[in-house]
């Protein structure tokens, strides 16, 4: 992708992390400095990059309906946050943020999405 490594690692580091927060009923945490970000707070050029790969997996059910436009808007009415769905502390980093999504993935054609393997039931 013609990218320096800084920018590599922070794209690696994001992909990563961001499956971190649905492993939490796991024990699982996060040591040292927690210096995880959102999409938007990340270089530009990651920001780019991660608009057009990251993939969140829906059930369709959760999605509502689409407007005249395709796109779909109702979701957020029938979700939790990561914070009342796993009882987080106030202040936890993205803690008020909403969790529609089962699974992650990398989109990585047009119509091709990589996720892992737990993510499929068949």
């Amino acid at each position: 992708w013609g990218l320096d490594s800084r920018t590599f690692e922070m794209l690696f580091s994001l992909v990563v992390l961001s499956s971190i927060s649905f492993v939490i009923k796991d024990g699982k945490v996060v040591y040292g400095a927690d210096d995880r970000v959102d999409y938007y707070q990340a270089p530009s050029a990651l920001q780019s990059i991660t608009r057009k790969s990251i993939v969140a997996l829906m059930d369709t059910d959760i999605l509502g309906s689409p407007n005249d436009d395709g796109i779909y808007t109702n979701y957020y009415t029938y979700v939790n946050s990561l914070q009342d769905a796993y009882s987080l502390c106030d202040g936890e980093a993205f803690a008020t943020q909403p969790i529609a999504a089962f699974c992650s993935g990398t989109l990585i054609a047009p119509n091709l999405v990589l996720t892992a393997g737990h993510c499929l039931e068949s």
